[in-house]
């Protein structure tokens, strides 16, 4: 399973050049980034997607999951990634408002809860139900190229004793079958790893949108170098990447071996 996001970087932003913004594939469960691409700005991000796609080994992609943010939520992506033999996970969200609108009219309330999870973090807690159903049991369904089945994602967090509700839908190429909900949950789930193991380090140990680096492609690179380390530490061992860092630098030699060594 891969997620795909971009990141903004910051502090290459200049008054005589767009801010660099890079999208990467990242692995689900081994943390490694797999592959990035550069684009000039942010609405760049949607064709780069499909870019990344296409240039996969297809024997690497075929049989796997790919998720992606709302803004991804598109015929063509869609296209992409069932053509090179992958399964997507979408989130529909108010930016595709014709299919949020026919998410948000579903029978939801005649379809028992498929899952349900909690969790505690941040002084919170949270609790998620995911409710799904077959679009060929849907007649007139809005065509999502590839779509399978369509998920009812509500959750509920508490803080200070105060409830906020937020409901998203989901579009998978997966069938019920292999992506239950309790499956497809986890999926969703494991999608924003590349915002708290990656996006997160970049921004907080690496301090990436405080580096004043904006000269040619130099941005680009170092934060190429950034996601080389953020994948290789963990296949290394290590579970904190600023421990890991802290480790490291004290004995140059010791980044070396580790690299060598995965």
């Amino acid at each position: 399973m891969v997620a795909i996001d971009g990141k903004t970087i910051c502090g290459a932003r200049s008054a005589s050049r767009n801010t660099p913004h890079m999208v990467a594939v990242f692995d689900h469960s081994t943390g490694v980034v797999l592959g990035q691409r550069a684009v000039d700005a942010k609405s760049n991000e949607i064709p780069a997607v499909r870019d990344l796609i296409g240039g996969f080994d297809p024997a690497d992609v075929r049989g796997g999951v790919i998720t992606v943010d709302a803004i991804h939520t598109q015929d063509d992506t869609a296209k992409a990634i069932v053509a090179a033999g992958a399964d997507f996970v979408f989130t529909i969200k108010a930016n595709r408002a014709w299919l949020y609108r026919e998410c948000k009219t579903l029978p939801w309330a005649s379809i028992p809860i498929g899952a349900t999870s909690t969790g505690r973090g941040n002084g919170r807690r949270a609790r998620r139900t995911i409710k799904a159903i077959n679009t060929p049991d849907l007649p007139g369904w809005p065509e999502l190229a590839g779509v399978a089945h369509i998920a009812q994602l509500r959750r509920t967090l508490t803080r200070a004793g105060k409830k906020t509700v937020e409901v998203v839908y989901l579009a998978t190429s997966s069938s019920c079958q292999d992506a239950p909900p309790a499956v497809l949950a986890a999926w969703v789930h494991g999608h924003w790893g590349i915002e708290n193991r990656l996006h997160y380090v970049r921004d907080v140990t690496y301090a990436e949108d405080a580096s004043h680096v904006r000269t040619g492609q130099a941005p680009r690179i170092m934060a190429s170098l950034r996601n080389t380390a953020i994948s290789l530490l963990p296949l290394a061992g290590w579970d904190n990447i600023a421990a890991a860092l802290r480790h490291h630098s004290r004995n140059p030699n010791r980044a070396l071996t580790s690299a060598l060594n995965c």
